[in-house]
């Protein structure tokens, strides 16, 4: 065999082996880097977000100023139920009774945009939190599987109170506001804890699009309404879920 035979197996050995390295590198990354980030989730309150940082950016981009988001967190023992009510009513009907996916409103979803009506786009409560949390804003198939794994990871490591208390702390209330305290102060000027049920409702019909969207928005208005006359049940003892 000559030289550079020889050569070239022992580059192709060594290309080889480092092949075999990275794609055992990614796979233990694919599965523990979630898993790990999903269980801290139980002990530690998210300080930032890439939607936050994407939002920094783009003020910055915009304005010539660097700015942080407006946010503090609340305790979940500190958010009225009618909060939480409002947003099981507007965003995920079965949130206490799926496992981190309503297929029912999945399927809807589906058909809608199928037949080329503009619906709800059928994500969980726990799958937004995945998002938020974890990920980033856009539509693309890879954000859209990470969000169906960490979603998966979430509901069998993280109880359904936590994730709720962890969603409304994290959702986008506003333009470079996050969480519904940061959220209530700016529209309502007054703490979460001091929001009827109508500003409850209000507040969290700003979900869908909260750059856009404010209170005296006529569609915001009649969604809130909606709401508050056909309020969706709440589980009996759901803070211990």
């Amino acid at each position: 065999m000559s030289w550079s035979r020889r050569w070239l197996r022992r580059w192709l050995r060594r290309w080889l082996g480092r092949l075999r390295r990275g794609i055992l590198l990614a796979v233990v990354a694919f599965f523990a880097v979630p898993i790990a980030q999903v269980a801290l989730l139980n002990v530690i309150n998210p300080p930032l977000t890439l939607t936050m940082l994407a939002r920094v950016q783009a003020h910055w981009q915009a304005e010539g100023q660097l700015l942080l988001p407006a946010r503090a967190w609340v305790p979940l023992e500190q958010i009225p139920d009618h909060v939480v009510q409002a947003a099981i009513s507007s965003e995920d009907a079965r949130f206490f009774e799926h496992h981190g996916f309503d297929w029912r409103a999945i399927e809807k979803a589906a058909l809608s945009y199928g037949s080329g009506r503009q619906t709800g786009g059928g994500s969980s409560i726990s799958q937004q939190t995945a998002k938020n949390v974890f990920l980033w804003q856009g539509r693309s198939w890879i954000r859209k599987g990470l969000e169906v794994w960490y979603t998966f990871w979430m509901e069998r490591l993280v109880s359904k109170a936590r994730i709720m208390e962890v969603y409304l702390n994290v959702a986008e209330t506003g333009p470079m506001t996050f969480g519904v305290q940061a959220g209530a102060q700016r529209w309502f000027d007054t703490p979460v804890q001091a929001l009827n049920k109508g500003q409850s409702a209000t507040l969290i019909c700003l979900f869908p699009s909260p750059e856009r969207w404010t209170p005296n928005d006529k569609h915001v208005a009649q969604r809130a309404g909606r709401i508050v006359r056909n309020p969706s049940p709440l589980v009996d003892d759901w803070r211990r879920k």
